[in-house]
């Protein structure tokens, strides 16, 4: 069975009936990996942190926006 994809279901989820917390959402982790690619790329020394926080977060809800159109 698929599971929803939005941005705040765990990225790494545990199986059903453990009561412990599940980490971090999926957009979280999106995110996390956008900004590691931003701050790995050339452009960084010209981008503000806050400038590459904000494209980090608009590409992880594109994914999840995107991959949510696959499930319909």
């Amino acid at each position: 069975m698929a599971h929803e994809i939005t941005g705040n279901t765990p990225a790494f989820p545990v199986a059903e009936g453990i009561n412990w917390n599940a980490g971090i959402t999926k957009r979280e982790l999106f995110a996390a990996m956008a900004m590691q690619g931003l701050l790995a790329s050339d452009q960084e020394p010209r981008l503000h942190n806050t400038a590459i926080a904000e494209l980090a977060a608009d590409a992880a809800d594109s994914l999840i926006a995107e991959l949510a159109k696959e499930q319909k």
